[in-house]
């Protein structure tokens, strides 16, 4: 994912440009092999000049575990919902599962 973030109060533009690990799953009991997959994937993001690896992995505990040695930052993002809805919408959203850190 590549984006430019651009300041409304005349600070220079940020330049975001990240890997994103998506649809993220695996086998019970193989969580040593999605260990190994995401630090490939990390490790060829970074050759190819990404500031990071990006991916949900507040559902996998033992992997993260296994990953101990990365610098994991975890961060959450607002999802807003407009109080404006079309009949048949729901009120609430529930919980919300992503697959990005950055919107």
């Amino acid at each position: 994912m590549r984006e430019i973030w651009r300041s409304s109060v005349g600070e220079p533009d940020r330049r975001v440009e990240v890997a994103a690990a998506l649809d993220l799953g695996y086998e019970d009991g193989h969580e040593d092999a999605m260990a190994r997959v995401l630090r490939d994937f990390a490790s060829k993001a970074a050759a190819l000049g990404r500031q990071s690896l990006v991916g949900d992995l507040g559902h996998m505990p033992a992997v993260t575990d296994l990953l101990d040695d990365l610098e994991v930052r975890w961060e959450s993002r607002i999802l807003e919902w407009t109080p404006y809805l079309p009949k048949g919408l729901p009120q609430e959203l529930g919980e919300c599962f992503v697959n990005l850190r950055y919107w």
